[in-house]
C-alpha cells in the first residue's frame, strides 16, 4: 500500500512539475517573442492603437463637456440673435472728441 501511495504522490508532483515548467515556457517564449522585430514591431502597434483609442475618448468627452458648459452658460441662441438685431439697430455714438460736448469738458480738464 506505502509504495501505491508514494508511486500517486510521485505522478502527482511529476504533472505538477511539467505543468509550471509549460507555464514558465510559455512566458518565455511571449517575453522572447517581444524582443523580435516582428514582436517589437506588434507591441507598437498595439500601444499606437491604444493611444488612438484613448485620444479618441478624451476627444469626445471634451466635446460633450463643452456642450454642457456651452448650454449652462451662454444663453440660448434665439436671445443672442434679438440681441445682435438692437444692437444693429442701435445709433451709434459719434468717433473721437467732441468739444462742445458738456459732459466730456469736465472730464478732459483733469487731464
Amino acid at each position: 500500500m506505502r509504495r501505491i501511495f508514494w508511486i500517486g504522490v510521485g505522478a502527482a508532483a511529476a504533472v505538477l512539475v511539467v505543468r509550471q515548467l509549460a507555464q514558465a515556457r510559455a512566458k518565455a517564449d511571449a517575453a522572447a517573442e517581444a524582443f523580435t522585430p516582428a514582436g517589437f514591431a506588434d507591441l507598437v502597434a498595439r500601444g499606437v492603437d491604444t493611444l488612438r483609442d484613448v485620444g479618441t475618448e478624451i476627444a469626445a468627452a471634451m466635446r460633450e463637456h463643452e456642450a454642457e458648459l456651452r448650454a449652462d452658460l451662454l444663453p440660448p441662441p434665439d436671445e443672442v440673435a434679438a440681441a445682435r438685431a438692437r444692437r444693429a439697430s442701435a445709433p451709434r455714438p459719434a468717433r473721437g472728441r467732441d468739444e462742445d460736448d458738456g459732459a466730456d469738458a469736465e472730464l478732459y480738464e483733469f487731464f
